[in-house]
């Protein structure tokens, strides 16, 4: 189970229970219980600053809501490779250690159809070692480890099979490799199609899942 404390919150109670109402003795085992209070690490994660306060990289821009609204709030980031054949992207990084299990996810929404095969949005961890280079995850439990560009990518895309006006959820998880000194978040709208095929992204949010050893 997982949600979010309401206004006035002074504490957290978390139960096991074995509700039985059919009589006798009817025992169930309980075992490793585990409650972790999530803390996002990113800033601006859902661009209600109305800017790109606390991301860097090439975004286009953050504007109010699109055609179907914000996912949440009043603003959104718009990512858009002007004139195609490239990759319009953000990020934010962190300090990281190997064994570190990291997850990371994002709404992103095509206010029309992508290109067959050549335009798609997606989140992104890399994680870095202390000269900056890019290293191959020690493994992945949500997304796709990408191997020539090494990362975990989120899944699903944002692609040509996504429905229109639709905030479609996207999240990746691993662990990061021997050597890691850092992490970086990406967003990214990647296009070689030509033209502008934009893809908005709103709430994204990263979370230390586990410390490394």
């Amino acid at each position: 189970a997982q949600g979010i404390a309401p206004a006035g919150t002074a504490s957290v109670q978390f139960l096991l229970l074995n509700v039985d109402f059919a009589g006798g003795e009817n025992p169930i085992w309980f075992d490793n219980a585990q409650a972790t209070l999530i803390n996002n690490v990113l800033a601006n994660e859902g661009f209600e600053t109305g800017d790109f306060t606390g991301w860097t990289g090439n975004g286009n821009n953050v504007v109010a809501a699109p055609v179907v609204g914000a996912q949440s709030g009043d603003f959104a980031a718009l990512l858009t490779t002007t004139g195609g054949n490239g990759v319009a992207d953000i990020s934010q990084s962190f300090a990281a250690n190997p064994g570190d299990e990291i997850n990371l996810s994002v709404w992103m929404l095509t206010e029309a159809a992508l290109p067959v095969g050549a335009s798609f949005g997606l989140a992104k961890i890399v994680f870095k070692d202390a000269g900056g280079n890019d290293l191959l995850p020690e493994s992945a439990s949500i997304g796709v480890i990408n191997v020539d560009f090494p990362g975990i990518e989120s899944q699903p895309f944002v692609n040509d099979a996504s429905p229109v006006d639709t905030w479609v959820f996207s999240e990746a998880q691993g662990i990061a490799p021997a050597g890691t000194a850092s992490v970086q978040f990406l967003l990214l709208n990647v296009d070689f199609a030509g033209g502008e095929n934009p893809i908005w992204f709103d709430n994204a949010q990263a979370i230390f899942v586990g410390a490394g050893p």
